[in-house]
């Protein structure tokens, strides 16, 4: 694909600033990028063709559909890949993907073991992980899934569909919530046998009992009342 028609855009908050470099150095510089920022202080200096965005009210990292939607209405690209601020993507990762207007695609993620985390950190090149994915070698991979993020929409869907519902917090429900409605407008889900890396940093608190506690069973309730809803009745929040 041509790489300035894409836009990767990436939420996250002062924790993540030393994986969002890391991140950042696996983005070709042609492909824009749009950094939605939310807590106190700034990133550290940004690479060219990198905007910075911050959402207006206060949030937190549970508030994920508010924060990408803020970075979602930047976007000025034919087509936008939302991504997290832990993923490095093979070199060869945006020379082969191939968007269509009609298509909503999809990334494996691969969660990297510690170790494996430590060599990128340290600067070996997430190829030469990358490379020995097909075995699977314990030594580099915890696990493999299906996610819904990272994933790539034409950004005059997300545009028509208002973006994510902001309802929902945290991560999971939101996604699907929206792929509901793309598939109600016609869209296809493609799956791509592409993997991105997920980095492990011990020094990011995810809030693992909050997360088992009370996002389940918001999430649920609206999953259950968002059904109703062939266009996103709340959309952009209250962004202007």
């Amino acid at each position: 694909m041509n790489c300035d028609e894409l836009t990767v855009a990436i939420g996250l908050s002062q924790g993540y600033r030393q994986l969002l470099r890391i991140c950042l150095d696996t983005i070709p510089a042609e492909v824009g990028k749009i950094i939605s920022w939310y807590g106190p202080g700034d990133p550290d200096e940004l690479p060219p063709n990198t905007t910075l965005v911050r959402p207006r009210r206060h949030t937190d990292n549970f508030h994920a559909a508010y924060v990408l939607n803020v970075a979602i209405r930047a976007v000025a690209t034919p087509y936008v890949l939302l991504a997290d601020a832990d993923f490095a993507f093979p070199r060869f990762f945006f020379q082969v993907i191939e968007p269509a207007a009609d298509c909503v695609i999809r990334f494996f993620a691969a969660r990297l073991t510690p170790p494996a985390t430590s060599d990128v950190l340290a600067g070996t090149p997430w190829e030469d992980l990358y490379a020995d994915y097909q075995g699977l070698h314990h030594r580099l991979y915890r696990v493999i899934y299906g996610a819904n993020n990272p994933c790539m929409y034409p950004t005059e869907v997300l545009h028509r569909t208002r973006g994510y519902d902001e309802r929902f917090v945290g991560w999971g429900a939101h996604d699907d919530e929206l792929t509901a409605r793309t598939r109600r407008l016609g869209l296809r889900d493609v799956r791509m046998p592409l993997i991105v890396a997920v980095l492990d940093d011990s020094n990011i608190d995810d809030y693992p009992g909050y997360r088992r506690r009370v996002m389940p069973q918001t999430n649920r309730r609206l999953m259950r009342a968002s059904r109703q809803f062939c266009v996103n009745p709340d959309g952009w929040g209250d962004q202007p």
